[in-house]
């Protein structure tokens, strides 16, 4: 009757075991075996507290006293296991009754591992939040929150969002047990397992990369040799953007199955709907602050950043410098060369006036042939020494048509320092009288309001 009890308790997927009144166990299936990554000869006469960490060891004695008392008991429960294994149960207690005297002589724990089910319905009401939530509430930290689910749900280690330019793979988001990985991070892209996702342009799916056709011998197994491994290319506006990767250097239990396939390109598309509408986002701020042509801030974002600055200086008292640089005749030079050659002088400009300020200062378009920089100085020398390094520099850099005619071209600068209960107008109006006078004295100088 034992083995014919044994063998059924073994030939179903529901993880058995038997208590005795010392919570020690007595008899396990081969389920419970998987479950603990043990086999029987190793649970068997064993305490519970041997074999769940102390904490759930701590929750389950009472539990496990009730079911001793002659209680049926049932309960759901994160448990973790001596190795530090996490899973969610479904528990039930059946207690069994001596023959002759009556007494409970122990239980039958019934289990039933509901972690993927928990952690797909958590995935999938994550991704429907996403879906339908309004797009402002969209950010990068709803992507981070879904590696770390996903992270959860298939037991990995290592969630990536990554995007792919040419040869260089470039990390955007992660969520890493351990070492982390921080976003910009690069790789080349030959040397990760995404590259195998992107040529092959569909999911790629190993528990065991040393013995896979894909990655034996491949230099991210002989680098970090991880066993397991999900990828799933994403694609942007119909282009192939980058992956959405799960992995870890131990090799997961079982094989991913189609259940866990699907719910993570689910949570793929999912994050190609937030970066498709991120790209958008980026694209209308483009236009919006950024001048097309010299790629330099626009006038609008020029006036935001000086009264941004204006706010601090009200407030910590630190005064800077504004100027305002024009092209000399360039009028002329539309007019003889052309306004495509005019263009090119334009954006050369631009590129010579934001080489050679500081990173925190500022050069902008305010129109035409017009720019503001902010120097975030209050020291004039300092202020003059940076204007005078763009005009000279402007001065020694024709730009060169694609018929080698050089344009030699030169500017103006006017300057002011702001003072306490500067608005931009005034500082415009001071920096712009001052441009006048460099004008007038003869072009391709500076001259101060102040």
């Amino acid at each position: 009757m034992y083995r014919d009890i044994q063998q059924l308790a073994n030939a179903i997927d529901t993880i058995i075991a038997y208590i005795d009144e010392e919570r020690r166990f007595q008899f396990v299936n081969h389920a419970y075996e998987m479950f603990v990554d043990k086999p029987a000869v190793d649970i068997l006469g064993k305490r519970v507290d041997e074999i769940l960490d102390s904490e759930s060891a701590e929750y389950v004695k009472p539990l496990h006293q009730r079911a001793l008392n002659g209680e049926h008991v049932e309960y759901e429960q994160t448990i973790t296991l001596a190795n530090g294994r996490k899973r969610i149960l479904n528990t039930r207690y059946v207690p069994m009754h001596d023959a002759d005297s009556g007494k409970v002589s122990g239980f039958y724990a019934i289990i039933d591992d509901i972690t993927s089910y928990i952690s797909a319905t958590d995935l999938m009401r994550t991704v429907h939040k996403i879906i339908n939530q309004p797009g402002k509430k969209r950010k990068g930290k709803v992507i981070s929150q879904l590696l770390e689910l996903g992270n959860s749900y298939l037991q990995t280690e290592i969630g990536l969002v990554s995007e792919v330019d040419g040869n260089d793979y470039i990390v955007k988001y992660s969520d890493a047990i351990g070492q982390p990985i921080e976003p910009e991070t690069h790789f080349p892209l030959g040397n990760t397992y995404c590259s195998v996702t992107l040529a092959e342009e569909r999911v790629i799916a190993v528990t065991e990369a040393a013995k896979s056709a894909f990655f034996k011998g491949h230099p991210c197994y002989q680098t970090f040799e991880l066993e397991t491994y999900l990828g799933v290319p994403l694609t942007i506006d119909g282009e192939l953007w980058g992956t959405l990767s799960f992995s870890s250097a131990a090799q997961r239990e079982l094989p991913f199955d189609a259940l866990e396939i699907e719910l993570i390109s689910l949570v793929a598309s999912a994050i190609e709907t937030i970066l498709a509408e991120k790209r958008r986002l980026d694209e209308l701020r483009q236009l919006a602050y950024f001048d097309p042509l010299t790629e330099l801030s626009n006038r609008t974002s020029a006036i935001y950043q000086i009264n941004e600055r204006l706010k601090k200086q009200r407030q910590q008292g630190t005064p800077f410098y504004v100027a305002i640089a024009d092209a000399d005749h360039f009028k002329t030079i539309n007019d003889r060369y052309g306004h495509q050659a005019g263009d090119r002088v334009l954006r050369k400009l631009a590129q010579v006036l934001k080489a050679n300020i500081r990173e925190h200062d500022l050069a902008a378009r305010l129109g035409g042939e017009e720019f503001v920089l902010l120097i975030d100085s209050d020291n004039v020398a300092v202020a003059h020494k940076a204007l005078e390094r763009c005009r000279q520099q402007v001065h020694d850099n024709p730009v060169t048509l694609d018929d080698g005619t050089e344009i030699k071209y030169s500017i103006s600068v006017g300057m002011t320092r702001t003072a306490d209960k500067d608005e931009f107008l005034q500082i415009y109006q001071r920096a712009d009288q001052a441009l006048y006078r460099a004008k007038g004295a003869g072009r391709n100088c500076i001259v101060s309001a102040d």
